[in-house]
């Protein structure tokens, strides 16, 4: 742009400063963003990182609490189906105690026991979530909820295999062999409806964290928002302010 001598030198600087506001405005309203870098607001720029910072820890924590989630409920959902089978075992363990029945009665029972604990056992044995084994193991499963280290939370798992085996070994063609599997299939129930209770109260525990660090992202992002972000109908009038000026500068 060029001005003749006679214009004042405040002049000039008074429309040099106009052009910069100018640009200014126009990258912020072309970006969305009052706090474009560090000059712009030192101390807002600083704080919006740091919140930044969180807002993603907090995104993967909600992504590790997805999947553990995704665990508890896999782990939940087969459980229970090995229970509702177990249960039906105990019944026809409990039918073949009937002394009344005849030996073709206590053949029939017996195979069909076999089938129902094949499926019990196939079920423990193959149970897994994203490649880990459900009841392959009773060592628990450490969940990072947090930034540090310190903040994590324990998945409880147990080795189901042995007990899902002795299922498939009961014979109820005898006196001995219905009273071996009735007390085995209690006992195994208990254990059954322990895991499924805890959990159970795991399940409820993930949901809830997983609730307050939606909540809590969602309270950072609006803050962080609130400081970087741009107030469209504020910059937009002080663009229009400074066009003005600028056409006023340039006039003179």
């Amino acid at each position: 742009m060029q001005f003749s001598s006679s214009v004042p030198s405040f002049i000039q600087r008074q429309l040099s400063l106009t052009n910069e506001h100018l640009r200014r405005s126009f990258e912020r309203l072309s970006s969305g963003l009052r706090i474009v870098g560090p000059a712009d607001d030192p101390a807002g720029f600083v704080l919006s990182e740091r919140l930044r910072g969180e807002i993603a820890s907090l995104a993967a924590v909600g992504q590790n609490l997805e999947m553990g989630l995704g665990f508890v409920r896999s782990a939940g959902a087969q459980l229970g189906e090995v229970n509702s089978l177990v249960i039906e075992l105990r019944e026809l363990a409990t039918r073949a105690a009937n002394e009344t029945l005849s030996t073709a009665d206590r053949a029939l029972l017996q195979q069909e026991y076999q089938g129902l604990a094949s499926e019990a056992r196939r079920i423990i044995d193959s149970g897994q979530f994203n490649g880990v084994g459900l009841f392959n193991s009773g060592v628990a499963l450490n969940l990072q909820v947090g930034p540090n280290t310190s903040n994590t939370l324990s998945i409880p798992r147990a080795d189901l295999r042995t007990a899902a085996a002795a299922l498939t070994t009961a014979n109820l063609t005898t006196t001995a062999g219905v009273t071996a599997a009735v007390n085995g299939l209690s006992a195994f129930l208990g254990n059954l409806n322990g895991l499924l209770a805890t959990i159970g109260t795991t399940e409820r525990r993930l949901t809830s964290l997983a609730s307050s660090t939606s909540a809590r992202s969602i309270s950072l992002t609006a803050t962080e928002s609130r400081i970087r972000d741009v107030d469209v109908a504020e910059e937009a009038a002080a663009m229009t302010r400074n066009q003005v000026l600028q056409a006023a500068g340039v006039a003179l």
